[in-house]
């Protein structure tokens, strides 16, 4: 039997039309809020595509691709409004970009990805369960050892938000 479009989630099974619309349109609204606050949205492209059943071997790139291409978008709208600091941003792109993409290519077994992706998407949110804002810094470059290790991390769990920040 032919499928017009089928992508593999947890088992090998495929997704139904339905489901595949209802993961799209969950995406773009993920893109829509996240973009709207200066963010790159990768948590959320984790957490939906994890309670959709995608397969880490879909979630890894898919969500990679779509920070990307929201990032990049939100990069342009900080810079236009006057918010970039190529200071904050070159030890990002020179390290983090590429280590992201070498952690991307190593394999890691469905397992150890998911509790991983569990695990750092919780503490992404513990944030949000503080009872006070966090008190005010003054953001200043990071080291090459602190890029690459952002970069890296993002590979294995795409939850870093790195480049964007630095260039907010």
């Amino acid at each position: 039997m032919h499928r017009p479009y089928s992508t593999p989630v947890s088992g090998g099974r495929a997704i139904n039309l339905t489901t595949l619309l209802s993961l799209s349109a969950c995406l773009t609204l993920i893109a829509a809020i996240y973009g709207s606050v200066g963010k790159a949205s990768a948590s959320g492209f984790l957490a939906v595509m994890g309670l959709f059943g995608l397969a880490p071997e879909t979630i890894k790139p898919t969500a990679l691709v779509l920070n990307l291409l929201v990032s990049s978008v939100v990069a342009v709208r900080c810079a236009r409004a006057g918010h970039f600091s190529s200071k904050l941003l070159w030890p990002f792109l020179l390290l983090s970009i590429p280590a992201a993409f070498v952690g991307g290519w190593l394999p890691l077994p469905a397992v150890v990805f998911n509790r991983l992706l569990g695990v750092l998407l919780l503490l992404a949110g513990v944030p949000f369960f503080r009872g006070k804002p966090p008190a005010p810094s003054t953001i200043s470059p990071l080291s090459a050892a602190i890029a690459m290790a952002a970069g890296a991390r993002s590979a294995c769990c795409p939850v870093s938000r790195a480049w964007v920040a630095a260039s907010c």
